[in-house]
């Protein structure tokens, strides 16, 4: 199980904060992004920030948590920016 935790507004910082927690716990956490570029890598629980937006216009970004820890499936789930 994962959880994500976060606020987004459509004007204001252009960074977002993102809290993944899982249980277990000390999972391995890679999050990619739209480029499928690795933009973190770490352990579960932590706190994140990331790029709302590319500095285009319209560049919104948009990423994937891939979770995996021995002995469990691993999770893949998007983050919307």
């Amino acid at each position: 199980m994962m959880s994500l935790s976060g606020c987004a507004s459509i004007v204001g910082d252009k960074d977002q904060q993102v809290t993944i927690n899982s249980t277990p716990s000390q999972a391995g956490l890679v999050i990619t992004d739209e480029t499928n570029q690795a933009v973190f890598q770490g352990q579960t629980p932590t706190t994140v920030t990331l790029k709302k937006a590319d500095d285009s216009y319209f560049g919104g970004k948009d990423y994937n948590a891939t979770l995996n820890k021995d002995g469990y499936e691993s999770r893949a789930i998007s983050i919307p920016a």
